[in-house]
């Protein structure tokens, strides 16, 4: 038997499990664990395999297996052995959602949130979220309450919004497990006890920017006592991790939420021209935080506001403002006031740009390209004046 016949009977097999699987299901997480098989598989396997497997898995699907119409939205969404279509990804989501599958839910809430597929509509979002995480899908769950901490779509409510975290932060989540720890130490009534537990969970399940913010109570003698030895065990633990010193708290969870919710921009070749605003400009809330965020980069003692400047321009993208949403890829790309990250770098901008501000001796120039892998190139000039 050939490699690619014995490949494509292993694939048989393992979707004949899968399908019996999810004739016989009864928790997300066993048929996941199927599917993950499966997916390995048929990815091992060469070109035609693979086209047989879209089109018997397709069958399926259209026989309203909805564990089958979840794998065909992923496929479109990803051009996994089909070519990527946004629409075609939709709807299967929708089909395996309106079936009650809560991963298909999950993602079809995600469409919504991005505009992938379909128009942005924060309220269906919000919506399958609830069907999700009602049938306790764990992602959802931690989406869901990220969603209410911050009121996309729905009015804030951080008593629901912890409801829904620490749901998901029992069933292992570990950003969930940090996001909630940093919510009970925002708290007008700090729990911390609560806090520690949290944060120490998350540290301990291996989250980087728990693990750092976790030294740094010992080393600031904060909800413990000051251990130097375990505050550089602690950072040595996040630095092999791959993080470096930054801020934490609600940075991560703004960050999170950026991912969630943004759809990367068409790249275009027009500079992006970023500057401070005129006060006559600032005529809505985004324009006044993405102001605020410039002048905390780029005023005064440049740098020194760096952490409160991210929060603001994580708030004002949220709010769909587009200067905001290109200086904080910016951010990201250079690690100013946040840690650098490609990942959410591409996602916000790839283009060029040019940063203006004005110095007491002068204006400073800084001339800059983002790259669809995240990476950057830039250039400053200043001129006395």
């Amino acid at each position: 038997m050939t490699t690619s016949a014995t490949a494509a009977a292993v694939a048989a097999r393992v979707a004949q499990d899968a399908i019996d699987c999810a004739m016989g299901y009864n928790h997300h997480i066993k048929l996941g664990l199927w599917l993950s098989l499966l997916l390995a598989v048929v990815t091992s396997c060469s070109l035609s395999v693979k086209n047989e497997y879209i089109k018997g898995l397709r069958r399926i699907a259209e026989s309203g297996e909805s564990w089958a119409q979840n794998e065909m939205g992923r496929c479109y969404a990803l051009g996994d052995g089909v070519q990527q279509d946004s629409e075609k990804a939709f709807e299967w989501f929708e089909k395996a959602a309106d079936n009650g599958l809560p991963i298909a839910q999950c993602n079809l809430a995600l469409c919504y949130l991005r505009g992938d597929g379909t128009p942005k509509d924060y309220g269906k979002a919000i919506q399958y979220l609830q069907k999700s995480a009602n049938q306790g899908y764990p992602k959802a769950e931690m989406d869901l309450g990220l969603l209410l901490m911050e009121g996309i779509g729905v009015v804030p409510d951080r008593d629901r919004a912890k409801y829904w975290l620490e749901k998901a932060a029992c069933q292992g989540i570990r950003e969930a497990m940090y996001i909630l720890g940093n919510l009970y130490l925002e708290d007008v009534e700090k729990d911390e006890s609560k806090a520690l537990y949290w944060i120490q969970r998350a540290a301990y399940y291996g989250l980087p920017e728990a693990q750092y913010h976790y030294g740094c109570l010992f080393r600031e003698g904060l909800l413990v006592e000051r251990n130097r030895d375990k505050f550089f065990r602690w950072m040595i633990k996040a630095q092999q991790n791959g993080y470096a010193p930054s801020r934490y708290g609600e940075w991560y969870a703004g960050r999170y939420l950026i991912v969630l919710t943004q759809k990367q921009e068409p790249i275009t070749d027009k500079v992006v021209l970023l500057q401070a605003l005129d006060e006559k400009d600032i005529d809505s809330e985004s324009k006044a935080l993405y102001q605020q965020g410039f002048n905390l980069l780029f005023g005064g003692e440049v740098g020194q506001g760096n952490h409160e400047a991210i929060t603001c321009l994580i708030r004002a993208t949220l709010k769909g403002n587009k200067s905001a949403k290109v200086l904080l890829s910016y951010c990201y790309a250079t690690g100013s006031g946040a840690l650098m990250d490609p990942t959410a770098t591409a996602l916000l901008f790839v283009g060029k740009g040019r940063i203006k501000y004005k110095d007491s001796g002068g204006t400073t120039t800084i001339d800059f390209e983002i790259f669809e892998d995240g990476s950057f190139d830039k250039k400053i000039n200043w001129q006395k004046g």
